[in-house]
């Protein structure tokens, strides 16, 4: 054995004393005796022991919000809200698919589903393999055609023919935007205003929902209905006919959870395909 390897030898077996005395009378409260192997044991489980401590305060409790970064409460919420806001606008969606197919089915004579029927197909449709197999959410019927086509919706000279009544006076504030996935033009107007149906033709839906509050389906000739969301006030239903510039209800205060304001959302659909108001009405 070297004199290196002796010496670390007998510097290891060395008896190191640890004690705690009375600072004012020198008597001894605690004494340990350890080594230097020890020792340094002893130190590193206690960095191991308070950096575990640490991290567990910092990923199981509260504290994890001090994390720059870290997601706080009003963002988490906000994810919340606009998850649930989705799905339900998806949900929509879909039932207004289901129900222009019902109003094909009506034109050419065929019999009609019934409501729980469309209830049930939309909640089949919600999630719908893709083409490999996965599970995949679906906004609606409508999107799934608008990605096959390119988005560009649906226009038709025959409509060029239509002198269509503007349906409020207002200012547009969201223009048709197929590819944006908002196949509607939004037109801000005052509470109570007074919405008009753009062409003659029958009420073909008059319902609520929480997200679009009372909305109204008008079916007119060649094919082709207008939509109007928003509602408050219904001034005709279901099955009653009207002309242009009849009155059919009045904007609503706050027209469900979709709307930020009282303002009329119109669509308008050909031969069950979108097409854009703003090429027709002059607003």
């Amino acid at each position: 054995m070297t004199q290196n390897n002796l010496s670390k030898k007998r510097k290891d077996k060395k008896i190191y004393r640890i004690s705690v005395l009375n600072d004012k009378t020198h008597e001894k409260l605690f004494g340990y005796k350890t080594t230097a192997g020890r020792l340094t044991l002893a130190i590193a489980a206690i960095i191991v022991l308070y950096t575990a401590i640490i991290v567990s305060l910092m990923a199981f409790s509260p504290l994890r919000k001090l994390i720059p970064g870290y997601p706080d409460n009003n963002i988490e919420n906000m994810l919340i809200r606009n998850r649930i806001q989705r799905d339900s606008m998806a949900r929509e969606m879909i039932m207004w698919d289901l129900y222009l197919s019902n109003v094909k089915k009506v034109m050419s004579g065929k019999t009609p589903t019934d409501y729980q029927t469309l209830i049930k197909m939309r909640d089949s449709i919600i999630y719908t393999p893709d083409s490999s197999g996965r599970q995949i959410s679906s906004d609606s019927i409508f999107t799934r055609e608008m990605h096959k086509t390119g988005g560009k919706g649906k226009t038709d000279e025959k409509l060029e023919n239509f002198h269509m009544f503007k349906p409020i006076e207002g200012i547009v504030t969201a223009h048709y935007n197929i590819s944006a996935n908002h196949p509607f033009t939004d037109i801000a107007a005052t509470e109570n205003s007074v919405v008009s149906s753009i062409l003659p033709g029958t009420i073909i839906s008059d319902e609520y929902s929480e997200e679009y509050g009372y909305s109204v389906q008008i079916q007119h000739s060649n094919n082709l209905v207008s939509v109007y969301r928003h509602l408050g006030t219904l001034l005709k239903k279901r099955g009653e006919k009207v002309e242009a510039g009849t009155a059919i209800a009045l904007i609503a205060k706050k027209g469900g959870k979709v709307s930020t304001g009282p303002h009329l959302h119109l669509e308008l659909w050909y031969d069950g395909e979108p097409v854009n108001p703003e090429k027709y009405i002059k607003f």
